[in-house]
């Protein structure tokens, strides 16, 4: 389906709406980018029948899954926040991005904090109202936010309905950073 949008000066840019499978795997082929535009990993990939396989990192051999449904569940301690873990070190071989779907409950008021990664948030559904440095923006379905390390942000989720999101965190080290205040359990 198309949506003409009209920008400024008169002129009007189609804007293609995709479905949430769509969405998913755009996401997926940014981060992916990411990835490789940030010359960590030298693309060397044996394509085979099994789902891990090898590339060089500065002449060391590194493993990595070529498919997943990720790698653990975390159920915060503290409010019903669910995060699943879809890459990380231990599927992607190395540690310069982590991938999550996270669940956000309608009301969801989160403290102010930073990271030391780069945050970005993509919405899948719900709204998200993101607060960066005492400004909100507030995220519908296919919207991104941007976090850098030295932002101080907050997450509030209005009242009408949850939140879903996919999250993307470059360098990676934020599952390892936030796992203390969740229940960890695998995916099966």
């Amino acid at each position: 389906m198309l949506k003409n949008i009209s920008r400024p000066h008169g002129s009007v840019l189609p804007n293609i709406i995709f479905d949430y499978k769509k969405r998913v795997f755009e996401l997926f082929l940014l981060a992916l980018c990411i990835v490789f535009l940030s010359g960590y990993m030298q693309s060397s990939f044996a394509h085979g029948a099994s789902s891990d396989t090898s590339a060089q990192d500065n002449g060391n051999e590194i493993k990595y899954k070529t498919q997943s449904n990720g790698t653990q569940y975390l159920d915060s301690k503290k409010s019903d926040v669910a995060i699943r873990v879809l890459v990380e070190k231990s599927n992607l071989g190395s540690s310069e991005l982590e991938v999550a779907e996270i669940f956000l409950p309608a009301g969801l008021n989160t403290a102010v904090h930073s990271h030391g990664s780069i945050e970005i948030f993509y919405v899948l559904s719900g709204q998200l109202e993101h607060v960066v440095n005492g400004v909100s923006h507030m995220l519908e379905p296919g919207m991104v936010g941007i976090v850098k390390p030295e932002d101080n942000v907050s997450h509030k989720v209005p009242i009408a309905a949850d939140c879903r999101a996919l999250v993307i965190w470059t360098p990676g080290g934020e599952i390892d950073r936030i796992k203390k205040n969740y229940t960890q359990r695998s995916i099966e």
